[in-house]
């Protein structure tokens, strides 16, 4: 019952707000051409609103506020990237508060990547919008607590975005200063290039994406080795721990819907690839974006062993995918139209009862806002984030057993 509370909370509101949004404006794109740029400018506002003005709420706060507070007397204890460091000093400097900076930090990536959204998705920039926030990875997790690869992400498909529109001096500034704000970010900038220089061709792509379907059916992990490897090297040490502790889930019906799902948009891939040749539409532009959405469904299946990577590493490349796979679909056919947005929402709001029906996304309920009454007094933040952290122990406890 505590557990299903949380629907009736201002999330589900915010849900209902994106998604009435982005019906309206299907519904007024010939009666009123404008509305769907208001309604796009307008929910991305309040999504950067929502976003910035939470009271320790999410579960990394605690870290980020006792760096910012007493990053001079904590030697060795956080080892963030240099450009997080910087923008610490830099509001220290001006003598601005942990609030106004995780404000300030927050609303720049809400509003870098909705700038993202709608230049790649363009028509369907309320459509993906009201994505964005539904699925929790890509909105709730790195907009409310992972603040530095949150920002490092949104720089990364702005300047992803500038690489599509040919600006490759924007293209390496956005690039640069997401690798200033975490590592992760080098990995997606490293595919990311590879791929628009070796490029995927279906001949690989098909028999790659269901060896790596069926091992995750099996069972089998195939970047183990590697990643144990790779946290021997100083600045990925601290990740260690999530080989060990990261603990994916055992259901064979989940398992099932996940590769499920990621066959059948590999499947529209190949389908729109297939549809381009035949109208002679199947530019350069055109194979690299099919090589990302390749990317995406591959990081999705090689990653499921470790949770944590997989919805960090995941969220740099899902956006390529639903890009090029959606305009597989003829949306001046009402029918058309109406059953894709069905699906859509049918999934991500299956992705968003899973998370708030989950246990550990206990430090999100309530939502807690800068502009309640007396906040600092009442908040609840610090209690929730000390049981999750006991919630966590007790599950790696049993994972080591």
């Amino acid at each position: 019952m505590e557990l299903a509370s949380r629907f009736l909370d201002i999330y589900t509101l915010m849900l209902v707000a994106v998604w009435v949004a982005a019906v309206w404006a299907w519904v007024l794109r010939r009666a009123a051409p404008g509305a769907e740029q208001l309604l796009f400018i307008g929910l991305a506002l309040l999504l950067m609103v929502f976003s910035a003005a939470r009271y320790q709420t999410g579960y990394d706060w605690p870290a980020y506020e006792e760096f910012y507070v007493q990053g001079d007397n904590l030697s060795g204890k956080y080892e963030f990237e240099p450009g997080f460091r910087w923008l610490v000093e830099l509001f220290r400097y001006w003598r601005l508060d942990f609030t106004t900076f995780q404000f300030v930090l927050s609303a720049a990536q809400v509003l870098f990547t909705a700038l993202f959204i709608r230049k790649f998705f363009q028509g369907l920039a309320l459509l993906a919008l009201a994505v964005y926030y539904t699925v929790p990875d890509l909105y709730l997790i790195n907009a409310f607590s992972l603040m530095r690869q949150g920002l490092a992400l949104s720089l990364f498909l702005c300047g992803a975005a500038y690489f599509f529109e040919r600006k490759p001096w924007l293209t390496c500034l956005f690039f640069a200063s997401a690798m200033l704000f975490h590592i992760s970010s080098a990995f997606a900038i490293g595919v990311f290039l590879v791929i628009r220089c070796v490029g995927v061709s279906p001949m690989v792509a098909v028999p790659v994406v269901g060896a790596l379907a069926a091992s995750y059916l099996a069972n089998i992990n195939i970047l183990g080795g590697l990643i144990q490897l790779a946290a021997t090297w100083p600045p990925l040490q601290k990740y260690a721990i999530y080989q060990g502790l990261d603990t994916p889930s055992a259901s064979i019906l989940y398992k099932l819907l996940f590769v499920t799902l990621f066959l059948t948009l590999f499947y529209l891939a190949c389908y729109r690839r297939r549809m381009q040749l035949r109208e002679g539409e199947y530019t350069q532009a055109q194979a690299f974006n099919f090589a990302l959405a390749c990317a995406a469904v591959s990081i999705s299946l090689v990653f499921w062993a470790y949770p944590t990577f997989l919805s960090r590493f995941q969220a740099f490349f899902i956006f390529f995918l639903l890009g090029y796979t959606w305009p597989v679909f003829d949306f001046s056919k009402s029918l058309n139209r109406g059953v894709l947005w069905c699906v859509i929402f049918g999934v991500c709001t299956a992705l968003y009862a899973k998370f708030v029906l989950t246990h550990i996304s206990m430090v999100y309920f309530p939502y807690q806002s800068l502009f309640q009454r007396d906040i600092e007094l009442r908040s609840t933040g610090s209690e929730r984030v000390d049981e999750l952290h006991k919630e966590l122990q007790r599950l790696w406890r049993g994972a080591d057993e």
